[in-house]
């Protein structure tokens, strides 16, 4: 059976509508593709919102999930079983709309799986260097990077980090320190 979305005004499968008890037929009058882009202007226009909101609600949220998760022992390795095609047809969908992201996910899986002689140090080095200046550019810093990226077999070591802004983390990726450097030079000049 079929239905007709009043926002893209197309013809969907029941299946494509979220369910909604107040409704006639339970079912909403947009599908979920046009809720979710509504929804998605909406997180965008309500950021600060959102954030205060969740900053306000942290220790609830997290009380609620423990007992929640206490009251459901199992349910996380159920659902996992029993969606695993569409978890996975839904992870490689995400990769392939953000390779950025998957590709700094994937940098720092490899980080953790780095064997590291002192993790502790490591640890307490990234603290203390958060607060300096980006090295590149002088820039307040929110990122830390491998001046040897890990990729090239770079250490996650304190000795081969340094603290960086978003903007230089991400356009130097991989490349080496000279190479990032006289490129930055010759496009800012």
């Amino acid at each position: 059976m079929e239905k007709i979305c009043i926002k893209c005004d197309k013809r969907k499968l029941r299946s494509e509508f979220r369910k909604r008890s107040s409704s006639k037929d339970g079912l909403a009058t947009e599908c979920k593709e046009c809720g979710r882009a509504r929804d998605r202007e909406w997180n965008r226009k309500n950021r600060d919102h959102r954030r205060a909101y969740r900053e306000r609600t942290k220790k609830e949220r997290s009380e609620y999930a423990k007992q929640w998760y206490a009251k459901n022992p199992g349910y996380r390795e159920r659902y996992y079983e029993e969606n695993k095609e569409a978890n996975y047809e839904r992870r490689y969908r995400w990769i392939e709309l953000n390779p950025e992201k998957h590709r700094a996910a994937s940098a720092r899986r490899r980080a953790a799986l780095k064997v590291t002689s002192d993790l502790d140090a490591v640890a307490e080095y990234m603290g203390l260097i958060r607060a300096d200046p980006c090295v590149y550019c002088g820039s307040p810093t929110d990122h830390i990077d491998h001046i040897v990226a890990l990729a090239k077999q770079g250490a996650h070591e304190w000795d081969n980090l340094a603290p960086t802004c978003a903007t230089c983390n991400t356009s130097k990726a991989t490349q080496d320190v000279l190479t990032f450097m006289l490129r930055r030079l010759t496009t800012t000049t």
